[in-house]
């Protein structure tokens, strides 16, 4: 499933890649929604969020070295710290929270008890805030509506276990006794928790329009995409000579930059690869497919990992 219109155009008018990402982390539809509603952020709170720094975004897109040397002092590969930083930045720059502190560790006992991701000032409301960020991308397998069953792309990461971290460690943590001897040290009173979580989830198959119900910890405007085995990748592609394809690397799993698309035949060997490899595909539906090819073992490991 292709992104709502307006967040497509809306992310589409700036050129900056960075700019893009911004913009996307925070106009993108929730991804895991937070069972406590008081912890869940809105829609109408995002796009509060995205005309907060709108006016900077288009100074940004001229000259983005400022977020730039933000995102990457110091360099990570790693796709939640740039998520993370993108939400840090808009911190500085939003008018109405103030950022006090980032992944502040909680330790008790010489022992990390857990991490605050972020804890803001709400200056409106004059409150302290905790929130808690995830970026997720998961591929499922049947049945849809278990949650053990969403895996992410290499088999290190489940839904279900992450939504039990969340939801059991990270977002009560100043409410345990570390938490509050943390909070307490530097004179905080947490008032809420809000949980700010993106990603994609990608269905099995290439079929668009309805699909089987998915986990209730799944927010029901997420993003969607598909995965096909290698083998049904190349079943599928030989029906679309004309179709054309994009290799997505991780930085463009949030937002894809504009790259020459390639023919089946160039793509091929990109994803006979012992991973799962993500593209984009024009030619099969109206619309751009983003779509996980794995290889032709992974549904089995996928099985495989829970019985262990």
């Amino acid at each position: 499933m292709s992104p709502p219109p307006n967040l497509t155009a809306q992310i589409e008018q700036y050129n900056s890649p960075a700019v893009r990402d911004l913009a996307w982390a925070i106009l993108s539809p929730t991804l895991i929604v937070a069972p406590d509603a008081s912890q869940h952020s809105t829609p109408a709170w995002y796009e509060q969020a995205f005309l907060a720094i709108e006016p900077h975004l288009h100074e940004l897109d001229k000259d983005d070295s400022a977020l730039m040397q933000h995102l990457t002092t110091p360099a990570t590969p790693r796709l939640g710290i740039w998520f993370e930083r993108l939400w840090s930045y808009w911190l500085l720059h939003n008018g109405r929270y103030e950022l006090l502190a980032a992944n502040l560790q909680v330790k008790q006992d010489e022992k990390t008890r857990g991490e605050f991701d972020l804890i803001v000032r709400d200056d409106d409301a004059d409150e302290i805030e905790h929130w808690e960020l995830a970026i997720k991308f998961y591929l499922g397998i049947p049945p849809l509506h278990h949650a053990k069953h969403w895996f992410g792309p290499n088999l290190q990461d489940r839904l279900d276990l992450k939504f039990q971290h969340l939801v059991e460690r990270q977002l009560p943590l100043s409410q345990t006794h570390a938490g509050q001897q943390v909070c307490a040290e530097q004179g905080w009173t947490i008032a809420r928790r809000r949980l700010i979580s993106k990603g994609r989830l990608y269905l099995p198959g290439v079929e668009t329009g309805t699909h089987p119900p998915l986990p209730k910890c799944i927010d029901t405007h997420a993003l969607l995409g598909h995965w096909l085995t290698q083998q049904d990748f190349r079943r599928k592609a030989r029906q679309f000579p004309a179709a054309t394809y994009r290799h997505l690397d991780k930085s463009e799993w949030m937002v894809s930059q504009a790259r020459q698309s390639t023919s089946f035949s160039d793509i091929s060997s990109q994803v006979q690869q012992p991973h799962p490899v993500q593209l984009q595909v024009d030619g099969w539906h109206e619309k751009s497919l983003r779509l996980f090819v794995v290889p032709d073992s992974w549904p089995q490991q996928a099985q495989t990992t829970l019985l262990t």
